[in-house]
């Protein structure tokens, strides 16, 4: 008879080459996760402000309050967009709705500083051809134009 032990378990090589490949594994998930997250925060914010826009080009179209209507792109300290009604064919402090953009999601352009105003004359809704950007502090950005004759893109 041999006295000869049999032990079970692992090494503590073993033992930390699976935490290794664990670490390097969560990393790497990580930072996808956190790059799709910006990314669909970015998709978010473009698509709040199509719907903006579209809104203003449809009160424009009905002719509401017998106005043409606008959406004000301001870059400042907190950008924001506005919905507004005017008269004419500039901005108008008639403010419909105010929105704000997400932290992280800022306006490239109009740039620091500036706004762009997208007015719509009532019943053609034909505007000025603008383009707004955003971006994301992660990178990433996104255009939203609106051609002359009220299409947005």
């Amino acid at each position: 008879m041999s006295n000869v032990k049999c032990q079970s378990g692992f090494t503590l090589l073993e033992l930390l080459l699976v935490f290794a490949v664990l670490v390097l594994l969560a990393s790497i998930g990580t930072g996808s996760y956190f790059s799709y997250l910006k990314s669909t925060e970015l998709d978010a914010g473009a698509k709040e402000i199509g719907q903006a826009l579209k809104s203003a080009r449809d009160k424009a179209m009905t002719g509401q309050n017998d106005k043409n209507w606008g959406v004000r792109f301001a870059n400042g300290t907190s950008d924001f967009y506005e919905i507004f009604s005017t008269a004419g064919l500039t901005y108008e402090s008639a403010v419909a709705e105010t929105g704000y953009l997400k932290s992280g999601i800022s306006f490239q352009s109009p740039v620091e500083g500036n706004n762009l105003d997208v007015i719509f004359t009532k019943i053609s809704a034909t505007t000025t051809a603008a383009t707004t950007t955003i971006s994301s502090n992660f990178g990433g950005s996104k255009d939203m134009t609106v051609s002359s004759v009220g299409r947005i893109n």
